[in-house]
């Protein structure tokens, strides 16, 4: 299968100059690609005021080696606006890349993959953006991919954006060329919206390109949680709007009940776009040394401060994008109440979760039995995190949306014509590489019927002549700018 393909990577990327939960998932599965192909370039677009260097993106699991197969996008305000935040950005990246995904443009003409990462309402705008619509030589069709980390539940699609927030993203579903979902639970849920909007005959097509594709942990990297079996220090951790009330409540009432030591209350801002938190969120909160405000912060000290807690409690609606920075937790052996929603992503298949509340009515009381629970078996979820960590590492999950894209964009090449040229770019290829694209194209336009310049008057866009070199069998070794071709591996 061909090497060295260069991505696009549309994930709700944002620089908090901190840490943000909502871009551990499309970072950590970019590494795990990076990893598995040595030559892979990744560009993200991220907002224009993140976008002078990368050193930020230290931030989340990449090396510095890494930095030199990475670049950044910027997003003008004034398209995606003047707040970084990732669910602004994500939805407005599709018009802000509008024009730059052209044939023909400086920044995409080399791109081979497009993944979209939680954002599907803006597929079909990338769809239109790449979909040839010139004569012979500019049929290059990009694959574009999906990655769902969400759920069209009607509790969210009524309280968070609107009633038409979730058919557009559904529908939206339907433009990309394969489509990876978190859980098989999101999945089913999809699956039930798309019954109720699609035909059977569209139903059947679109399955066909579906799969299950978890958001991935670095299962490795992780650390153990040492646990002595005291009282807890409980730790929420999330965004105020999901589910703070009733767990702010319930972690209150186990505390007054004496099943806890301190509770921490750890609010992920930077999502919303606001600067600091409501006086009526705060006002929840006891003002009290056992009662401890956290909010964003870099990850090395994010992790020690998360391994500081002995529980955690979480419920899900449908914001998924959580649940990855909730699998980590459950894969250092902490452990994790929750409701249904969060524990059918964690879950491998086969497996019954630990500390699961069924009705919201029952938080208070199942929290205390849970806190008495690891009090009286501190090792309770060790051996369920080792499952954990083998079900969701990151490094399968890479291999499986890297291997989609390779797949589909050999099919992509197949599907080139380039009116009879092919067995002149196989003998340049395999005769006179190494060489620049400029070398290349200046080699084939000697050999073509009717001499001209293609980089002045393009019959064929750079990126269809890089098609047709990697077809024949050669490696862009290049990275970043300029493709530079060899022959063979």
């Amino acid at each position: 299968m061909i090497q060295g393909l260069r991505i696009l990577w549309l994930g709700r990327i944002e620089e908090t100059r901190g840490f943000n939960s909502l871009t551990i998932i499309p970072t950590q599965q970019a590494k795990a690609v990076l990893d598995l192909d040595p030559r892979v370039t990744v560009s993200f677009p991220v907002h224009e005021n993140f976008a002078a260097d990368k050193k930020w993106l230290a931030n989340y699991a990449f090396e510095q080696a890494d930095l030199d197969r990475l670049e950044v996008w910027p997003m003008p305000k004034s398209v995606v606006g003047g707040s970084p935040a990732a669910r602004r950005l994500g939805y407005m990246a599709g018009p802000a890349l509008f024009n730059r995904l052209k044939p023909l443009s400086k920044e995409a003409q080399f791109v081979d993959a497009i993944l979209v990462d939680g954002a599907p309402a803006i597929i079909p705008a990338i769809r239109v953006a790449t979909t040839p619509t010139f004569t012979q030589g500019y049929s290059r069709d990009i694959p574009v991919l999906s990655m769902e980390t969400w759920t069209p539940t009607n509790r969210w699609k009524d309280s968070v954006f609107g009633p038409f927030d979730a058919p557009a993203c559904v529908l939206g579903s339907l433009y990309a060329d394969h489509i990876f979902y978190q859980s098989q639970w999101c999945m089913d849920d999809h699956l039930d919206d798309y019954r109720r909007l699609l035909k059977p005959s569209v139903l059947s097509t679109l399955m066909d390109k579906m799969e299950v594709g978890n958001g991935g942990v670095w299962s490795d990297r992780l650390p153990w949680k040492q646990y002595d079996g005291r009282k807890p220090t409980i730790l929420w951790t999330g965004h105020y709007a999901e589910d703070f009330v009733p767990v702010c409540k319930a972690m209150v009432k186990a505390y007054e009940a004496g099943y806890a030591e301190k509770l921490v209350f750890h609010f992920m801002i930077s999502s919303t776009g606001a600067s600091e938190l409501p006086s009526h969120i705060t006002d929840m909160i006891p003002k009290a040394p056992w009662a401890e405000i956290r909010t964003e912060m870099p990850q090395g000290e994010y992790w020690k401060f998360v391994l500081e807690a002995d529980l955690v409690v979480g419920l899900g609606s449908a914001m998924h994008q959580y649940g990855g920075r909730y699998v980590e937790m459950v894969s250092m052996g902490l452990p994790f109440l929750t409701n249904h929603i969060y524990a059918r992503i964690i879950t491998p298949p086969g497996e019954t979760y630990l500390f699961k509340v069924e009705k919201e009515s029952d938080l208070p009381n199942t929290l205390m039995a849970a806190s008495a629970a690891i009090q009286q078996n501190p090792g309770i979820c060790r051996d369920f995190a080792t499952k954990v960590r083998a079900y969701h590492d990151v490094r399968r999950t890479g291999a499986q949306l890297y291997g989609k894209m390779q797949e589909l964009v050999w099919a992509s090449m197949q599907r080139l014509d380039l009116g009879g040229l092919d067995s002149d770019i196989a003998d340049i290829i395999q005769n006179e590489c190494p060489l620049t694209h400029a070398d290349f194209v200046s080699r084939l336009e000697k050999r073509m019927a009717k001499p001209q310049d293609l980089r002045a008057n393009p019959i064929f866009p750079p990126g269809v002549l890089r098609w047709a070199a990697l077809k024949q069998g050669a490696v862009d070794v290049g990275g970043i700018g300029q493709p530079i071709y060899q022959y063979g591996n």
